[in-house]
């Protein structure tokens, strides 16, 4: 098992950007390596550019981070606008799909073998509370969801996606209406049906992001890949070994029919070879209303995670993902990840696991 990082720009409030110019800059990366960590998993790393990766781009991006003696281990997250058209199943999505078949060409071509994506129309949307004060652990930041707070809310804007990024055909005033659960099994489903012969051919291994927040319905959208269950139907349709989960602990570890049992799901899709990396958070609480807290007081044993990663056999990347904000130094959030990353360290030695 390998230790990584994953730099968000909302976190630490830096715009996305490429390579120098952005999150994935040489002080980031040398901070990475300072701490101990092995890789890099590269949130959105590209721009747009015309719909899909180019291959010199993508070669560019990994030989960057390895100058630093970091790996890369995958990219996480197409831009929004690269498939925008497919999650909302709407004219030119198969152009949007021959575009992504590029990209994944020029992924395994590059040596980028692993791509996490989310089918997620809302994205990361409703948490709050983050900054001073923030309710943590002696007055961090940390995020927090209550579906009370925001299960009333308005329908989404016309080519609204991901709570705030705007399509090429954006309309604030014509509201997107209500979206059916099965609509975005079949759309999911069309897509990996189309996608997933390419990724077998290129080396590049695909794996899902569960909804986060896990809630049934926000904002007219029924939620796809909210619940344990639907994990297991799509393992289901898609046994190959090139398609599986980008195992969010936390989200999973969110959901109201998982909680603290997040355990029981390691063994149940590590067994099945179906965790290709890890998202290795805490959280107290489940769905309706919980907290991404500290790794060490969260409701569930981390140790008993780690355990159950090494007794499946896993043997990828683990980052820290979401960490809480430690609002008393000059830079908050990469203290936090110190913090995690520091702690996964430690319960790797005290487990001999290498």
């Amino acid at each position: 098992m390998r230790i990584g990082i994953n730099f968000y720009p909302d976190f630490i409030e830096l715009p996305l950007g490429v390579l120098k110019e952005g999150i994935l800059n040489e002080k980031n990366l040398k901070f990475a390596k300072q701490i101990g960590a092995d890789s890099i998993v590269a949130w959105v790393p590209l721009p747009v550019n015309n719909g899909f990766w180019a291959y010199e781009d993508l070669l560019g991006l990994r030989a960057f981070v390895e100058k630093s003696g970091l790996k890369l281990e995958a990219i996480e997250n197409l831009p929004p606008l690269h498939y925008d058209r497919i999650i909302f199943g709407l004219e030119g999505s198969d152009r949007q799909i021959e575009n992504i078949k590029k990209t994944i060409r020029n992924m395994g071509k590059a040596g980028i073998h692993c791509l996490g994506y989310s089918f997620s129309i809302l994205g990361y949307w409703g948490h709050y509370s983050r900054g001073e004060g923030g309710g943590g652990r002696g007055g961090s930041g940390v995020m927090k969801f209550d579906y009370d707070k925001v299960k009333n809310s308005d329908f989404l804007s016309y080519g609204e996606l991901w709570g705030g990024w705007r399509t090429s055909y954006y309309d604030k005033d014509r509201q997107l209406g209500e979206v059916k659960k099965e609509q975005l099994w079949e759309r999911l489903i069309y897509f990996l049906e189309n996608i997933l012969p390419v990724a077998e051919e290129s080396g590049v291994r695909m794996c899902i992001h569960p909804a986060d927040p896990p809630a049934p319905i926000l904002r007219g959208v029924e939620n796809i890949m909210n619940t344990a269950e639907d994990f297991k139907r799509l393992i289901e349709l898609f046994p190959g070994s090139c398609h599986g989960l980008e195992f969010c602990q936390g989200t999973f570890s969110e959901m109201q029919d998982v909680g603290q049992n997040v355990i029981e799901l390691i063994h149940y899709f590590g067994s099945r070879k179906k965790i290709f990396y890890v998202h290795f958070r805490n959280v107290k609480g489940t769905f309706p209303k919980y907290e991404e807290v500290f790794i060490d007081e969260g409701d569930v044993s981390m140790v008993e995670a780690m355990k159950a990663y090494r007794e499946e056999g896993f043997d990828g990347v683990l980052i820290p993902d979401h960490v809480p904000v430690v609002n008393t130094v000059s830079e908050p959030w990469h203290t936090g990840m110190a913090y995690s990353i520091g702690y996964m360290k430690a319960v790797m030695q005290a487990l001999n696991i290498t």
